[in-house]
């Protein structure tokens, strides 16, 4: 899960990642996703590596023993 940009009185706010400041929303994540997914749809593009938030994957490897 992505973190939020700040917290505002107590509540996680989360901003596009190209609007930045233009484009907020407490408490919900989804709706950020979902104007990134939409509004900057050339901007955004499909990785192995990174998440649908555009964040990177967390790998863990477990050791066999």
């Amino acid at each position: 899960m992505r973190p939020p940009a700040y917290v505002w009185g107590g509540r996680p706010v989360w901003r596009c990642r190209f609007c930045g400041e233009r484009y907020s929303r407490v408490e919900d994540l989804d709706a950020v996703l979902r104007h990134e997914a939409e509004a900057h749809q050339e901007t955004v593009r499909q990785s192995e590596i990174l998440g649908p938030d555009g964040q990177p994957f967390h790998v863990e490897e477990n050791a066999h023993e």
